[in-house]
């Protein structure tokens, strides 16, 4: 088989072959051209549709490549957005206690500037010069003992932990924290621990103010020279001081929200006065309780004499002054009694 080329560059294909054992020979020529165009053309068009698909296919690999780039940047700002604007402050580390994120409201609190690194926040929390965590009782909280530490060791769970922070510029707050382990690989595997704390400063110290005030009052009742006696609104004692242990012969753990104001009452008194008071008006009905606290019920304060019953059962004269008290929306929150010995006058 030959190839030959003519002077317009034609190509014919020879082919020779004897013929038996004669010395003729056959000769058979073929069209190069029309041979190896209709291969030429399937081969380019092979070549185009196998292009044009590689094309396609990477246009839409791109196309899904950008989606869902925007995609993630969209859920990441919207997840910074989200962060960001809560209250409580955010701090993540990770299994090796690095911080890898922290929100304005977490730099807010621990005193920090809005524009400083992941770098600046973790050489200020971890530098026992910056500040310093404390217990109520104003005690330091020792590193190796703060909540997401303690969390990242030994998977324990940090709820509510009122915790002090001294912050660097001097001044002390006081936080909620709570931690949790959150997974940080695609196992899901525990890895690192969350940590959210609220500032309840003003709240802790308002608490404080009020146990110091409740503790001025209680000082006030107790070393009062008169007996006093409060209750809730249906008359279930809450407070009785020394000098009413004393003037009646009860002992205070043994009334306080267990017996009645009417238990210090002579019944026959209390009778008469809800007679009284069903007289001048249409009900018919009228607890002893309620004749007793009436007055101070509608005119805020009701001073008179009774006889009150000690322990054991003898009676004593008072002069009682019974005074509503009322909670900010002006309903009555108990009743305040304070009584003192007038044997002497009668």
């Amino acid at each position: 088989v030959d190839v030959f080329r003519s002077e317009d560059s034609a190509a014919t294909i020879m082919a020779y072959s004897p013929v038996g054992s004669t010395e003729l020979v056959t000769v058979s020529s073929l069209d190069a051209e029309a041979f190896y165009s209709p291969v030429r053309a399937r081969v380019l068009w092979g070549f185009l549709l196998v292009g044009g698909i590689t094309l396609l296919g990477t246009l839409m690999v791109q196309r899904l490549v950008r989606q869902q780039a925007r995609a993630l940047v969209g859920a990441r700002n919207l997840y910074r957005t989200v962060i960001n604007s809560l209250q409580e402050g955010i701090v993540l580390r990770d299994r090796e206690q690095r911080i890898i994120a922290i929100n304005a409201r977490a730099r807010s609190i621990i005193g920090q500037d809005e524009d400083a690194t992941l770098n600046d926040t973790q050489a200020q929390i971890d530098s026992d010069a910056a500040w310093r965590l404390i217990r109520e009782d104003g005690s330091p909280w020792p590193r190796e003992d703060w909540p997401d530490l303690r969390t990242l060791r030994d998977d324990s769970i940090g709820s509510s932990l009122v915790m002090g922070l001294e912050r660097p510029d001097g001044e002390r707050r006081w936080l909620i924290v709570d931690t949790h382990r959150v997974p940080m690989d695609a196992d899901a595997a525990p890895g690192g621990v969350l940590t959210s704390f609220t500032d309840v400063t003003e709240q802790y110290r308002a608490a404080q103010d009020l146990a110091r005030s409740n503790q001025l009052r209680q000082s006030i009742i107790n070393s009062a020279p008169f007996a006093i006696v409060a209750t809730d609104p249906q008359g279930i004692i809450r407070d009785f001081n020394p000098a009413a242990e004393a003037l009646l012969g009860y002992a205070r753990d043994n009334m306080i929200g267990l017996e009645n104001l009417t238990r210090l009452h002579d019944p026959r008194e209390l009778a008469q006065r809800v007679s009284e008071l069903l007289a001048e008006s249409t009900r018919r009905t009228l607890s002893d309780f309620d004749a007793l606290v009436h007055n101070a019920r509608l005119y805020a304060s009701d001073g008179r004499e009774w006889q009150m019953l000690r322990s054991d059962r003898s009676t004593v004269p008072v002069h009682l002054t019974l005074t509503a008290l009322r909670d900010p929306a002006g309903e009555i929150s108990g009743f305040l009694g304070i009584a003192y010995d007038i044997s002497e006058r009668k």
